[in-house]
């Protein structure tokens, strides 16, 4: 019914503007425009609405185009071009310009929805493989599990995402209470507001480490020198705590590598998996701890790269270690600046993007042992 009274109201404003375009001032006819660009955001496909766009496309008034310029990501192919061609040469440069800035937006929302097609493309097509080698009833075992892991990621983020902006919305909340009560008070005011800014920049943090994660794991390796990737990874991780407020100086970081060792790694990634392993040794620490220490070392035997990040923190409980180890990024710990994505972002790169592997292991008399191996391959196929 509600759609239906819609569909109505549409008819009457193209009418409307059908029979007199300057029937109505151009206010109501930019929030016309609006309501139009909110509705076609949330999925509108009525024929009238879509006249009535190309209608206020043509608007004398360029703040009234500019809404519908605006709006041009959300119209359907044959409007969009046809819109966005008449709207991208406006004698208006802001309207031209929010016609090139929704026309991008376009291109780039079809380029990712290519990829995720060839993506999920790619999918289908290993679990036929699977089923060819392997049977359906394990590919179907196969299939079950990825879900799980899937429905379990998609959970926890979504869980430590609400954590993150519920209090941003009780702040909005509570200076929306104070302002409309007439108390202006300013230090009240700057408090909610440093609270807000601190919360939206550690959701910057947590979608940065999520889209880290997402990466593809890289493909071609080169020999590199690797006590150059454990200093870089040394010096990137300190930096990162020590902007989060951590006394990194007081850690004892001790790095133990042949200065002439290579080994064929891509480059980046590993050093961005150190990164993220030595942040969680070095984030451990209680302040207070007494000679805190971490060994880094590098060793290459029988064609595979080790490399081991030690600690004298005060390590995991048994249960927590068991579910750290399954590497599905969650809320693990209440550490300041945490998100749960280091230590799965490091997995994802030994073990899917270098073929090795990462084990986590307790030491005594207590601390951590995080080992990760790496074979001699080149691009995928055994080096000499």
């Amino acid at each position: 019914m509600a759609e239906e009274q819609q569909g109505k109201e549409w008819a009457s404003h193209l009418t409307a503007l059908q029979t007199d375009g300057e029937s109505r001032p151009w206010t109501a006819r930019r929030e016309l425009a609006q309501t139009l660009a909110h509705a076609l955001a949330q999925g509108l496909n009525d024929g009238d609405a879509l006249q009535l766009a190309g209608i206020l496309a043509r608007d004398s008034q360029p703040q009234v185009r500019k809404e519908i310029a605006e709006a041009l990501v959300h119209l359907p192919q044959d409007e969009f071009l046809r819109l966005g061609s008449l709207l991208a040469e406006d004698n208006n440069s802001l309207v031209a310009k929010a016609a090139h800035r929704a026309m991008a937006r376009r291109q780039r929302s079809a380029k990712q929805t290519t990829r995720v097609t060839k993506k999920l493309s790619k999918v289908r097509s290993n679990y036929e493989l699977m089923e060819q080698e392997y049977g359906r009833a394990i590919t179907a075992k196969a299939r079950r599990l990825a879900s799980e892991q899937y429905d379990t990621l998609v959970g926890d983020t979504i869980h430590n995402m609400n954590n993150i902006v519920s209090p941003v919305r009780m702040a909005i909340t509570s200076l929306q209470k104070h302002v409309e009560g007439g108390d202006a008070n300013p230090a009240f005011i700057q408090r909610k507001l440093e609270s807000m800014n601190r919360q939206m920049a550690y959701l910057a943090h947590f979608m940065s480490e999520m889209k880290e994660y997402a990466k593809a794991t890289p493909v071609d390796r080169e020999p590199e020198l690797i006590s150059d990737i454990v200093s870089e990874a040394i010096r990137m991780a300190k930096d990162a705590c020590a902007a989060n407020g951590t006394a990194v100086e007081r850690i004892e970081i001790t790095p133990s590598a042949p200065g002439h060792m290579t080994f064929p790694v891509a480059r980046c990634q590993l050093v961005a998996a150190l990164v993220h392993v030595l942040r969680n040794a070095i984030e451990c620490f209680n302040p207070k701890a007494r000679l805190p220490r971490i060994a880094v070392a590098a060793s290459v035997d029988a064609g595979r790269l080790t490399l081991t990040v030690t600690d004298n923190g005060p390590g995991i409980d048994p249960e927590n270690l068991a579910v750290l180890r399954d590497f599905v990024p969650r809320k693990m710990t209440t550490k300041t600046g945490g998100t749960g994505f280091g230590l799965p972002t490091a997995y994802r790169y030994i073990v899917e993007g270098h073929d090795g592997t990462l084990d986590i292991d307790p030491v005594k008399p207590r601390g951590l042992c995080v080992t990760m191996t790496i074979p001699d391959k080149r691009n995928g196929e055994d080096g000499a």
